[in-house]
């Protein structure tokens, strides 16, 4: 049997960094999700905006809010729905924050260049 060389801190040299295992479950959690709300907005989009509109209206006929609210809001949620969950998918909050920093270095170094 082969005994595992641990390093000074006691770990396995060969095991992966925790960190690598953290990103990797936040990216399978911002798919997952942004792939389940996005295809909630899909699906009722597709078929169409009108019919959920007025199937919004129908269970809400007893309550207090007036028709024109909620229908307005079931044309407005599949188109919402679908479009965050895109966003969520590919992360665009991180990447409007790269791009940002990419913009700053890019600026710092024509600066710098002077």
């Amino acid at each position: 049997m082969k005994a595992i060389q641990l390093n000074e801190v006691g770990m396995n040299p060969q095991s992966r960094p925790w960190k690598e295992d953290a990103s990797l479950a936040y990216a399978l959690l911002r798919i997952t999700l942004g792939l389940n709300i996005c295809m909630h907005g899909v699906v009722r989009w597709a078929g169409g905006l009108g019919n959920f509109a007025a199937s919004l209206v129908a269970m809400f006929h007893k309550e207090s809010l007036p028709a024109w609210a909620v229908y307005s809001f079931g044309y407005a949620l599949p188109v919402l729905e679908a479009t965050v969950g895109g966003a969520v998918m590919i992360d665009i909050v991180r990447l409007q924050h790269q791009s940002r920093e990419l913009r700053k270095q890019v600026r710092f170094f024509i600066r710098g260049a002077r």
